[in-house]
């Protein structure tokens, strides 16, 4: 159970990303508003998940969930360029936090 609040609360840096992007191209201080809710909510699940879950672990899960959707969501939705540098390195990340579950906790 933890694992999977581990990942919700990754998933909701994605809100707390997405948010930020719409606050920043349109000026609306209700994106600002629910950018901030979810990055409270993320860190608000990450703070639970410490309880199981060591810190060291969860931590490096939770940045890399973050990091990673923050990827495809540049380059889905915002059209960002994507290039075979972007992709191994952040395979690389994704490498990382398989390591981690399988051999760090």
């Amino acid at each position: 159970m933890a694992w999977l609040l581990l990942i919700i609360a990754g998933l909701c840096e994605l809100g707390f990303i997405a948010f930020v992007s719409r606050a920043q191209a349109t000026g609306k201080r209700y994106y600002s508003l629910l950018s901030m809710l979810f990055v409270f909510v993320s860190i608000g699940i990450l703070s639970v998940v410490t309880k199981t879950i060591p810190l060291s672990i969860a931590y490096a899960v939770w940045t890399s969930i973050g990091a990673v959707s923050s990827v495809g969501y540049g380059v889905i939705v915002l059209k960002e360029n994507f290039n075979w540098q972007k992709g191994f390195f952040t395979l690389l990340i994704v490498f990382g936090v398989v390591g981690l579950r399988l051999f760090g906790a």
